[in-house]
């Protein structure tokens, strides 16, 4: 079976384990996500912040492909794959942040409109 599927190996066969520094360096966008995802707020507020919470979780994922690929030697067309999908995934996440920034007076009075008066 892993003669069949000798095409399909994303990291180098000289590869060897990174240092600690560099475990430190991947966990802290996750641990900053974790951090900026924490209590719930109230309905109106959490709906708001729901695009922008997803805007930063492809930061977080961009943040760890580009910290995996300049760790780990990869296979020339990992590598490629991941430096392909790091700008593509980054001009993304900016197209949607300015679409937000955009539409977000509008998005705000819908969301306000909706809500019961308290």
């Amino acid at each position: 079976m892993s003669e069949r599927l000798h095409w399909f190996r994303p990291i180098s066969p000289d590869f060897h384990a990174p240092s600690q520094a560099l475990s430190l360096l991947l966990i802290g966008p996750a641990l900053f996500l974790s951090w900026m995802a924490r209590a719930p707020e109230h309905r109106a507020l959490a709906a708001l912040l729901a695009p922008l919470r997803l805007m930063l979780v492809v930061c977080t994922v961009v943040l760890l492909l580009a910290g995996f690929a300049a760790a780990v030697p990869l296979e020339r067309w990992a590598w490629d794959a991941v430096w392909v999908a790091v700008p593509v995934l980054g001009l993304l996440n900016s197209i949607a942040l300015l679409l937000y920034s955009l539409n977000a007076p509008g998005y705000v009075r819908a969301l306000f409109e909706r809500q019961p008066a308290t």
